[in-house]
């Protein structure tokens, strides 16, 4: 920063240079000796005003810089604090990307969870009926109202549909049904019909 002291010798040296100025161009004349006091007192008073004005410029710079650092210092917290807040907002968007990815396979799941529920629920409604049908069989036959060999081709017809039903749909879940999409069934790879033509890695040699 400015030296004060340093502006407060510069203007007396100034001040000075006015007074001898102003004392040679007076030289040799009558009144010379009369307004000398006048002179040293105008001189003076010059020094003193320029000093103030040089003091006051100097505060005023002095202010300037200090407000200059003050907005500075604020400009950089003020910095850091966005870069924080962005290096937050950045961290609470990756953790809401990762849970939404979460939850997003975690509906998956349930849904093919409760798909699969159903599924069950559907072949035991086919073994509730089949055992219903092979009950009232079973009450013809005690009844007489049925041949035996009868009772036991319906018996041997409905447990055939029951047990392929099982395995048909076992099948269809393990094996074609997609294991992530419940909805969705495992096609194998076909080949492709257009292959792309063989670019040979030599030239032919003539």
């Amino acid at each position: 920063m400015t030296s004060v002291s340093q502006f407060d010798i510069d203007s007396n040296v100034l001040a000075d240079m006015e007074l001898q100025s102003y004392l040679a161009s007076q030289k040799g004349s009558a009144a010379a000796a009369l307004n000398a006091q006048s002179a040293f007192t105008a001189v003076d008073a010059a020094k003193k005003l320029h000093f103030t004005d040089i003091t006051n410029q100097i505060e005023g710079a002095d202010n300037s810089i200090t407000n200059a650092a003050y907005y500075l210092a604020r400009t950089h917290d003020l910095k850091n604090m966005t870069t924080d807040v962005d290096n937050e907002t950045i961290k609470q968007l990756n953790v809401s990307e990762v849970n939404y990815g979460l939850a997003k396979r975690q509906y998956e799941i349930n849904e093919w969870a409760n798909w699969n529920k159903l599924d069950t629920l559907y072949f035991m409604q086919i073994l509730f009926l089949t055992l219903t049908f092979i009950a009232v069989l079973v009450f013809f036959l005690s009844r007489n109202m049925i041949p035996p060999i009868l009772f036991y081709t319906l018996i041997s017809i409905a447990s055939f549909l029951a047990i392929a039903c099982l395995i048909l749909r076992a099948r269809y879940t393990n094996v074609i049904r997609d294991s992530r999409y419940w909805h969705k069934a495992r096609f194998p790879a076909e080949p492709n019909p257009f292959p792309s033509p063989q670019v040979p890695t030599s030239c032919p040699s003539d």
